[in-house]
């Protein structure tokens, strides 16, 4: 799995998401033609939700619809950054 480090929704684009699903073995042709990121109303208190909707140029139906992006917020305190750490090893070690 390949470590991608995002720091806000607002850097989620087309490329980024093509670059995520061939890192980790999702998209093995075509590209997403665009992603629509809709943050949701739900804020937690060390993290953003965001639901995208990525539209893929082959129509691979094996592909999600929907995805879920989860970010840590931009202006936590650095101590709170090492919190998180176990649960990115979690996703990471079970994905």
């Amino acid at each position: 799995m390949s470590s991608v480090v995002v720091r806000s929704h607002s850097t989620i684009d087309a490329e980024w998401l093509t670059h995520v699903l061939r890192s980790n073995g999702s998209l093995s042709d075509g590209h997403v033609e665009c992603v629509d990121v809709a943050p949701m109303v739900f804020s937690g208190a060390v993290a953003e939700l965001s639901r995208l909707t990525p539209q893929y140029s082959n129509d691979d139906t094996r592909l999600p619809g929907q995805q879920l992006l989860k970010v840590t917020k931009e202006d936590l305190h650095p101590e709170h950054l090492a919190k998180g750490r176990r649960e990115v090893e979690f996703y990471g070690a079970t994905m």
